[in-house]
């Protein structure tokens, strides 16, 4: 998201200035006076629930699962193949990238507008997933069609784009989580017969 900020910043202003709903909305929420009073109470309320109520079981629980956040960030640091995650976590993202770009070729209307435009749908609807949006529409159909749109695709085209995609998404992702659960039990039974082996030895 941050590269494609950098190498496509017109856009990001295009986007906000052409959404006017949405730009309103952020600028109500970081500019309301009820948004840093909730944030201050919400504030007082963790550190008064820490403080007095610190040895009931859901603050211990909550304590607990924090330590653990703490332990397993100060392993990262510790790990001996640093550089081998940090690729395979790259690749990852790039394989998501291309996941999505692929079907830019899929259609007349976007098999041109090139992988920089891919790019930036792709990294805006990262960010739609985590902003609430109003008119009936998911924030994933809404970032995608809006983006389109400011690239220059029609509405209608971009509608169709964003419901076919998802779609075979969707049917992608439920047919490689089927083969997963249906793999799993064979994938630990081999695990456990080289463990047995292991043990043998």
């Amino acid at each position: 998201i941050f590269v494609s900020v950098l190498l496509y910043i017109d856009f990001f202003i295009s986007y906000l200035r052409d959404n006017a709903e949405l730009t309103r909305g952020l600028t109500h929420f970081f500019t309301s006076v009820w948004t840093y009073l909730g944030l201050s109470l919400l504030l007082v309320a963790i550190l008064l629930m820490f403080t007095l109520f610190r040895k009931t079981t859901l603050v211990k629980k909550i304590t607990k699962f924090f330590s653990t956040v703490k332990y397993d960030l100060a392993l990262i640091s510790k790990m001996k193949k640093k550089k081998r995650i940090i690729i395979y976590t790259i690749l990852v993202w790039f394989c998501f990238y291309l996941y999505f770009y692929i079907c830019f070729f899929a259609f007349d209307f976007t098999k041109d507008l090139g992988p920089l435009a891919g790019l930036i749908v792709f990294a805006m609807t990262n960010i739609g997933i985590s902003v609430p949006v109003q008119g009936g529409i998911g924030p994933w159909h809404f970032v995608v069609i809006s983006s389109l749109l400011i690239l220059g695709v029609t509405e209608k085209e971009a509608l169709a784009f964003a419901g076919a995609v998802f779609i075979i998404q969707s049917v992608w992702q439920i047919l490689y989580g089927l083969f997963g659960v249906l793999a799993m039990p064979y994938v630990k039974r081999d695990e456990s017969t080289d463990i047995n082996q292991k043990i043998e030895k």
